[in-house]
């Protein structure tokens, strides 16, 4: 009996070690993020504005930057001064190309009936903030000048010879 009760005395007492002794590596652990891809604190990792905020304020851009109805932008493939009514802006995506700097496309109609799809960059922290930064033309008649990819949550241009061959 007392040998029976000595390793019971062991066992708590190795037990009782361990309980000291693992957590300090267990805390460790608990601070991890069950996988990368989950954020621990995922609602300040979210961006600041929704995909309906972009949208509002590059539709308000465009709107401030019209002349008698028409948005003008230069086409650098051929240096034409297009004048384009403005038919919508994308608002199923918000896609960050850096950090605070957003973009959404919008779609155009030339005065010659040509549709463009226009891609416009908006930086800032809030929505009420937001500064436009740049605009591209992304297709002509659907035909694409360059092509999207998502890296780390980060969207980059690509040429389309380069997508085309993946």
């Amino acid at each position: 009996m007392e040998l029976m009760l000595a390793r019971r005395t062991r066992l708590l007492l190795v037990a009782a070690l361990s309980a000291i002794l693992v957590p300090s590596a267990g805390i460790a652990d608990q601070k991890k993020p069950e996988h990368p891809e989950h954020p621990e604190n995922a609602k300040a990792a979210a961006p600041a504005l929704t995909k309906d905020q972009l949208a509002d304020a590059i539709a308000a851009y465009v709107k401030r930057e019209s002349r008698d109805g028409f948005y003008t932008i230069t086409d650098p493939a051929d240096g034409r001064e297009l004048r384009l009514k403005l038919d919508s802006v994308h608002r199923e995506r918000l896609a960050r190309t850096a950090p605070e700097t957003y973009f959404a496309c919008a779609d155009f109609v030339a005065v010659d009936g040509v549709k463009y799809d226009l891609d416009f960059f908006m930086q800032g922290k809030e929505a009420d903030k937001l500064q436009f930064s740049d605009v591209s033309i992304h297709k002509r008649n659907g035909v694409e000048r360059y092509r999207w990819r998502e890296e780390d949550g980060l969207w980059k241009k690509e040429p389309v010879e380069r997508a085309a061959g993946r």
